[in-house]
């Protein structure tokens, strides 16, 4: 939870810095706010363990941190970028199907591993949009670029993001304490930092 509390912030001071500049698109203020959202709710989840520390299990309000930060970053794809990329064109079928089918692959082992371990189906709330999330960025990621270039100098971010969003899963489906906990906490921490630099990287290159 620290280490995702510290990546929240450096993208989010980041974004402070760099949103509010002439000419940002649509896209890059919404990824913003998806990690602003991020960061309040890792701030809150920081107060919550402090303030109740015999009581880190079950929902709380800072779930809802994650879960808005995932719909950001879907609606960042869904209603931003991503009819840059398919315009429904029967030659991308094959990405949107496989695309679907690993997003829903990871949606399902996700809620095996939360009913072994009884984490509490509450979570769906958060794997939910992050298997949306993930759909988009692997189709983006995959898909070839027909728009002028705008998909390609995305790519790496759309790496990242998916990177993400199976590192949340893992976080969020795995043994509390465990080491893939841990490993999928400063992973996603990691990833965080460095995807809102990765975003204005690509949009920058929208203009040259």
């Amino acid at each position: 939870m620290i280490a995702e509390l510290i990546g929240a912030l450096a993208a989010s001071v980041f974004g402070i810095f760099t949103v509010f500049k002439k000419r940002t698109p649509l896209f890059y203020r919404i990824v913003f706010f998806a990690f602003l959202t991020c960061l309040m709710g890792n701030i809150y989840t920081a107060l919550y363990i402090w303030l109740w520390p015999q009581d880190q299990s079950g929902f709380h309000v800072g779930y809802l941190g994650y879960m808005g930060t995932f719909f950001f970053l879907y609606s960042s794809y869904y209603g931003a970028i991503n009819s840059l990329a398919d315009g429904g064109q029967s030659e991308f079928n094959r990405h949107r199907i496989a695309s679907c089918l690993v997003s829903a692959a990871f949606f399902i082992v996700s809620v095996i591993m939360i009913a072994i371990l009884d984490k509490g189906f509450w979570l769906l709330i958060v794997v939910v949009p992050i298997c949306l999330t993930l759909y988009f960025a692997l189709k983006l990621l995959i898909i070839p670029d027909v728009e002028m270039g705008v998909i390609k100098v995305m790519r790496p971010y759309n790496a990242l993001i998916l990177a993400l969003c199976v590192f949340m899963l893992i976080r969020l489906s795995s043994p509390a304490d465990s080491a893939p906990e841990t490993v999928g906490s400063i992973s996603s921490a990691l990833l965080i930092a460095i995807s809102l630099p990765a975003a204005r990287n690509g949009v920058r290159k929208w203009f040259t």
